[in-house]
């Protein structure tokens, strides 16, 4: 063999054992994994046994916990039936000074089912009837006396409501006979009035509701001179002023008053008016003093005596009278 011819099959040599090397470690690695796969298997195996074990655990100890309070329960069962029993014995030694053994010949049976039924029946009327009152029967005394007084007080009360709907009903009427007979008469005066303020003409008073004559409203129905029937409120200023006027003077005719103040009821009159009401407030003087507040000179002219104010320097004012007629 040549030099390279060596070389080369030393190289090939080699190689193959590198390959076989490689397929034994490859052979290894996947000895490594099989194994790996069995060993998660069975870990995967005990963590399942291992969850169970826990339920299993949890569960028991869930168990124990149940049983020891059954266990409490029944031990406070036993030790409260006990304590009745005790209590049972106590109660009959005191009641019929028997001891337990000594009254157990005298047991007898008796229906418990009819029994029990009629006990709480009877527990039942005593839960309605509410708590025990001690002073049940004073307290009744005591409420019977105040529901004594208070039904006589009742019935004043009563008497008396009935006595005043009696005194109201009466008053009403008179008030109502009163007041038609009393309308009646302004009525008249105020067509007198009226026609003799106006120089003729003619008004009246009518009533809305005759059988409310208390409540109801009062129409001025008026026609002066020349025009036609109509209300108060479709009249012109002066008009409506003068009938007005006419009015106050139907109501003073009732019952002259010892005084009247009028404050400036002529203010919307003309002249002529003015006159008019003037020379039919002098008819009324005699039984009548007039106080009048105008600034109109056919008022003026009819007074008896006359009072101003007067401003005869800034800022400074004056009483100013005059006195008409003879004097004393």
């Amino acid at each position: 063999y040549s030099g390279a011819d060596f070389e080369e099959e030393i190289d090939d040599a080699r190689l193959a054992e590198m390959e076989k090397g490689i397929a034994g470690e490859q052979n290894e690695l996947q000895a490594a994994k099989d194994e790996q796969q069995r060993l998660e298997k069975e870990r995967q195996r005990a963590s399942e046994l291992l969850s169970q074990f826990r339920h299993q655990r949890d569960e028991l100890a869930e168990t124990y916990r149940q049983t020891g309070e059954r266990k409490h329960r029944s031990e406070l069962s036993i030790g409260r039936i006990e304590l009745e029993c005790k209590q049972m014995a106590d109660r009959i030694f005191e009641d019929y000074e028997l001891t337990y053994e000594n009254a157990l010949p005298l047991r007898r049976e008796i229906p418990i089912g009819a029994t029990n039924a009629r006990i709480n029946e009877l527990k039942n009327e005593i839960r309605e009837l509410g708590d025990i009152n001690i002073s049940a029967i004073e307290d009744y005394r005591t409420v019977s006396e105040r529901h004594e007084q208070l039904k006589t007080q009742f019935e004043d009360l009563e008497k008396a409501k009935g006595d005043l709907y009696t005194l109201i009903e009466q008053i009403t009427q008179q008030m109502e006979t009163t007041f038609l007979t009393e309308f009646e008469k302004v009525q008249t005066n105020f067509a007198s009035t009226f026609e003799q303020l106006f120089g003729g003409g003619h008004a009246e008073l009518r009533l809305t509701d005759r059988s409310d004559v208390l409540n109801c409203d009062i129409d001025i129905i008026a026609q002066p001179p020349g025009k036609k029937l109509q209300l108060l409120s479709l009249l012109s200023g002066g008009e409506r002023a003068l009938t007005a006027i006419a009015l106050l003077f139907a109501m003073l005719q009732l019952k002259a008053p010892a005084f009247c103040v009028l404050d400036e009821i002529e203010t919307s009159l003309d002249e002529e008016n003015v006159s008019k009401f003037a020379e039919y407030l002098t008819k009324y003087s005699d039984e009548t003093q007039f106080i009048l507040i105008t600034h109109r000179k056919g008022s003026m002219e009819v007074c008896d005596t006359l009072y101003g104010v007067a401003m005869e320097e800034k800022g400074v004012s004056g009483i100013v009278s005059a006195r008409f007629g003879e004097t004393a």
